[in-house]
């Protein structure tokens, strides 16, 4: 499943608005770097269309494509990114100044309560698919890996999916239509 779905499952419309309007439509062909290991970045990132890889350390770890998010962990802690992303094919992404977004949060607290627990939910749901990872022995995140996961989803949270692929489709055709 889509880790975006969990974030705009739990967030309201206004905050989706927000994000699309104060967030910035780019685009980056195969090669490009969007994100460096240990060098400060302040973006978070929604890819609406294509693919990247994760590496750490020159090693790819993931492979993420429409629908996740990356830049989060920066986000909650300050520490540089500790991985590199890189486009493997033409990717159209939301990208989200940690500025904006940490104006927004301090001037508006209900929607700082809904970010934060959707990242929470979100960061959940990636460690269980990384402790299950270790458990099997694969090294490699795949959004196959989810699989095992959905069916354990919250059922408060499992109630708003339709919503949020509702609002990630807004999101798509409001990047991609300019």
């Amino acid at each position: 499943m889509k880790k975006v779905l969990y974030i705009l499952g739990l967030l309201e419309d206004e905050d989706i608005d927000w994000m699309v309007t104060a967030g910035h439509r780019e685009q980056y062909k195969p090669g490009d770097e969007l994100v460096q290991e240990n060098v400060q970045n302040g973006n978070l990132f929604i890819i609406a269309d294509g693919t990247v890889n994760v590496t750490i350390r020159g090693k790819k770890v993931a492979e993420i494509t429409q629908g996740e998010v990356f830049g989060e962990m920066s986000l909650l802690d300050s520490r540089p990114p500790s991985a590199t992303i890189v486009a493997s094919s033409d990717i159209l992404v939301l990208r989200i100044d940690f500025d904006d977004l940490e104006a927004r949060l301090n001037s508006n607290p209900k929607f700082q309560g809904r970010f934060y627990k959707a990242l929470g939910v979100f960061l959940a749901q990636r460690l269980r698919v990384l402790n299950l990872n270790v458990i099997s022995g694969d090294s490699a995140y795949s959004e196959d890996d989810d699989e095992f996961i959905d069916d354990e989803i919250d059922e408060q949270v499992l109630e708003k999916i339709t919503l949020a692929g509702t609002r990630f489709k807004v999101i798509i055709d409001k990047l991609k239509n300019g």
